[in-house]
């Protein structure tokens, strides 16, 4: 969770998708019979990692997004078989994520790590254990010709399936979806 950007139409920060995703999560987990969770949440935002470690569940592990090669590495590490990003995306000739490290948040700059849908299939599931990748990435729509290339490409590269923008939404639709979703 990790949409670094260096002005206000770019920089959004993550405490409203990750509540959304929790609520949805803990209403879940009070339902009869529920499904164990185990979650790994990564993210760009000091404030956010320690509001999460801060409710000391013990199902959810948290930590800041420092480089590429960690990220992907904390990825392959926690063996996921949904993974979910809210950061910023472009389908613009090469498709690719552009997540921000916790020193992008710091520093108020747009994100500086890209990575391709072969690179995350290669290095973070190289077990194949994914099953779905959900891209919570507003701006992945904007310059994509068909309007399918963030998700198609992370399909390409072996994912069974990646749920994306068709179009640019706002921010806070952003959240709804992810609502809805969860």
């Amino acid at each position: 969770l990790s949409a670094a950007g260096a002005d206000a139409n770019t920089r959004a920060p993550a405490a409203a998708q990750w509540q959304v995703m929790y609520d949805g999560i803990q209403q879940r987990l009070a339902k009869p019979n529920a499904i164990p969770v185990a979650l790994t949440v990564l993210v760009g935002e000091k404030d956010l990692r320690d509001q999460i470690n801060g409710l000391r569940m013990p199902w959810i592990q948290c930590g800041l997004i420092t480089d590429r090669d960690d990220l992907l590495q904390k990825i392959k590490d926690s063996h996921p078989h949904l993974l979910h990003f809210f950061c910023h995306g472009t389908s613009d000739e090469i498709p690719h994520l552009k997540i921000g490290s916790f020193t992008d948040w710091e520093a108020e700059r747009d994100g500086t790590i890209a990575i391709t849908g072969w690179e995350l299939r290669r290095l973070a599931d190289p077990k194949q254990e994914i099953w779905l990748v959900t891209l919570n990435c507003c701006e992945s729509a904007t310059r994509a010709r068909d309007a399918r290339g963030l998700a198609s490409s992370l399909v390409a590269a072996g994912f069974p399936a990646a749920l994306g923008m068709r179009e640019v939404i706002d921010l806070q639709l952003a959240h709804q979806l992810c609502k809805s979703f969860y």
